[in-house]
């Protein structure tokens, strides 16, 4: 007599050794949505987590994101203002990575 492999989503597994199923990417009105339930509290976050098919963390990060974009916009910065300082940032930090890299050539030649 065999036994059927147990699922590894299954509850009756140790904690360890359970793992989230795999779901397709959450659109942005179920991300606004997971976002104001984990605000809100209405309901545990192992309920809302397991609504939504997503870890502790993937809520967590959903939620912060949510806030950032609106403190931004609160702010009056724009995504696009966002990223472009990103942006401007990124390449301040590689041109002075260049830099550093001709003074060191500089001096070994």
């Amino acid at each position: 007599m065999s036994t059927a492999p147990v699922p590894p989503d299954n509850p009756a597994l140790p904690r360890k050794e359970r793992r989230m199923r795999a779901r397709e990417k959450l659109t942005n009105e179920e991300k606004v949505a997971l976002a104001l339930d984990v605000l809100k509290r209405t309901r545990p976050l192992n309920e809302i987590c397991a609504y939504y098919q997503v870890s502790h963390t993937t809520a967590y990060n959903i939620r912060n994101a949510f806030l950032e974009g609106g403190r931004r916009a609160l702010a009056g910065e724009s995504a696009t203002d966002h990223r472009l300082r990103n942006l401007e940032a990124v390449v301040a930090r590689h041109a002075a990575m260049i830099e550093k890299a001709r003074d060191e050539h500089a001096t070994d030649s």
